[in-house]
């Protein structure tokens, strides 16, 4: 079973080309314009980053964890979820413009079974695509894959969400109308939305745009929402 679904990130900078170092117990992947952080250990996202800006768009510390996909599985008496930080084996390699994080081990599953995500920088692009892919999972039941999944999204100031919901919707302080463990927004697509994006921005300043490069259409729901430990989360599930 194979999932790609490709989502970008966007903030006005400047930029070189795609450097990859491992420093400190994180793998730090950037190309002057923009720059993710993950967790060597783990392979959760821990810092995402205008370069030129120096404005960085997680919290410091992301409680519930950082891991960048979620899956649910089905089980004969109740359905399990995983993340990146049921594995018990992470690695990561890296390639021409970034990296190839793979997780695996994970109790009671197939030994084969392992999730595979490819993240690029494009060249001189403030721009990020994000690939999935799930193996192994012949006997397995997957209800449900979230990915690209982004944790503790840090309050921007003055914030405005657009979603191309129908005609287009624009909502101030998003944050102020979710409860923290509810349900939050939930875009579907094909559906209501006619797009598939959406952009949290401060008009004055930075702001992300996260979007599915998916030409085939294939059916998703772009979530927001806050969750127990008042982490602001996106999903595409």
């Amino acid at each position: 079973m194979k999932y790609c679904f490709i989502f970008f990130l966007i903030s006005t900078l400047v930029g070189l080309h795609t450097g990859y170092a491992q420093v400190g117990g994180v793998e730090r992947l950037s190309n002057g314009k923009f720059e993710l952080v993950f967790k060597r250990a783990s392979g959760e996202l821990e810092k995402m980053v205008s370069v030129k800006e120096n404005a960085s768009f997680l919290v410091d510390e992301i409680i519930s964890g950082g891991s960048p996909w979620e899956i649910i599985i089905d089980g004969t008496e109740k359905s399990r979820r995983i993340d990146a930080r049921a594995a018990s084996n992470f690695t990561t390699s890296q390639k021409a413009n970034g990296l190839e994080l793979t997780w695996a081990g994970f109790e009671g599953l197939p030994t084969d079974f392992r999730v595979t995500a490819y993240v690029d920088l494009l060249p001189d692009s403030a721009m990020s695509a994000w690939r999935i892919r799930v193996d192994g999972t012949a006997g397995t039941l997957i209800r449900k894959v979230t990915f690209p999944r982004i944790a503790g999204l840090k309050d921007l100031g003055e914030e405005e969400l657009a979603v191309p919901d129908w005609m287009g919707a624009l909502l101030k302080s998003p944050r102020a109308v979710l409860t923290p463990g509810g349900g939050g927004f939930a875009w579907e697509y094909p559906g209501h939305m006619s797009m598939q994006f959406i952009t949290l921005y401060n008009p004055h300043d930075a702001g992300i745009y996260l979007a599915s490069d998916d030409s085939l259409a294939y059916s998703k729901t772009f979530t927001l929402s806050v969750d127990s430990t008042g982490m602001l989360v996106y999903g595409v599930d």
